[in-house]
């Protein structure tokens, strides 16, 4: 039987597009393995020692702020921040402040809490050989209960892994993966957790931070003074250390979306909470909001060769918090 020109034609196509599809899958799951395997690798233990403990804190000597500062000179105008309650716009590469507003001032921070969070995860890991990334966790009733949360009752699983704790947690702002990790590394008990969160503000030097919970939701709406608190200058630090120790921060963040778990037939699909991922440069960093700490953001800006951290809260709304970041953004990277 002949076989129709047409058929001829397009058959050998779509066994090339075929075999194209399921080899790049292949290649795909290869590079994911092996992504898994180094990141695992980069939290191996190091010895808790002073002597290695002290250089390392030492190169990252906690940076003296001004709390009302603004650089002189711009190719744009400077943005209206009447509406934004602190700030921080700092360039990295030169140890530049580019423009400050109460930077040392202790305020709500709401889910910037989770930036703490994951490096105490971090920390802990790279300390103890019994934990990795790679750890599966009993998500527990407690945690699928935490407020403004629905990504553990989503799970396809019983179990997850630490690292999907922590990807969920800065892509999603998934408040019920840090009130897990809080329990798992609290050994059932946050309050542990909670305690070693506190403790690793004060080894980093930062004075303006007393943290409550792991996720940032109000601790006591009768006691706003209670909430997790920090400061611009404190949170910069905080964000240099991390990135530095753990670059795979930012290719978390910088994710637009994750599916959870990777290979399911039936993931979790997370949209990143951070509306300027589109804007050239910008690879994460962290959003939140409470009716205390206002609409907060931070993000981590490549450009022209250099790095920005820059960082507002205390926003009336979401819309004033983004148009007035992105503007901060534009000016930025115009100061020479």
């Amino acid at each position: 039987m002949k076989v129709p020109k047409a058929i001829s034609i397009s058959l050998p196509i779509l066994i090339l597009a075929i075999a194209v599809y399921f080899s790049g899958q292949y290649l795909q799951k290869k590079s994911d393995l092996k992504f898994s395997k180094t990141e695992v690798k980069k939290v191996e233990r190091l010895e808790a020692k002073k002597t290695l403990v002290e250089p390392l804190i030492e190169r990252f000597k906690y940076l003296s702020i001004e709390d009302n500062h603004k650089a002189e000179k711009s190719a744009y105008r400077f943005p209206s921040v009447s509406r934004v309650r602190v700030g921080l716009v700092y360039e990295m590469n030169k140890g530049k402040t580019l423009w400050s507003s109460g930077a040392n001032k202790s305020v709500p921070i709401a889910s910037l809490t989770k930036c703490l969070t994951i490096l105490t995860v971090l920390d802990h890991i790279k300390a103890n050989p019994q934990h990795s990334l790679l750890d599966q966790v009993l998500i527990s009733k407690s945690s699928m209960q935490t407020s403004s949360s629905s990504f553990l009752r989503k799970y396809p699983k019983d179990t997850i892994s630490v690292e999907e704790l922590l990807i969920s947690a800065m892509v999603k702002s998934a408040n019920d993966s840090c009130q897990l990790l809080a329990e798992y590394f609290g050994h059932g008990n946050s309050n542990n957790f909670i305690a070693m969160m506190n403790l690793k503000a004060k080894e980093l030097g930062m004075k303006q931070t007393k943290i409550s919970n792991a996720h940032g939701l109000p601790f006591n709406r009768e006691r706003p003074e209670l909430d997790n608190h920090s400061s611009m200058s404190d949170l910069l630090h905080l964000i240099r250390k991390s990135i530095h120790d753990y670059p795979m921060i930012l290719k978390w963040t910088s994710s637009r979306e994750v599916l959870l778990p990777k290979n399911s037939r039936k993931p979790v699909r997370l949209g990143n909470t951070n509306p300027l991922l589109g804007v050239k440069g910008v690879n994460g960093y962290k959003t939140g909001f409470t009716i205390n700490a206002g609409w907060c953001q931070i993000v981590s800006v490549r450009s022209n060769g250099k790095f920005y951290f820059m960082a507002i809260t205390g926003c009336p709304s979401k819309n004033t918090r983004d148009v007035t970041m992105r503007a901060l953004l534009n000016w930025a990277v115009r100061v020479p």
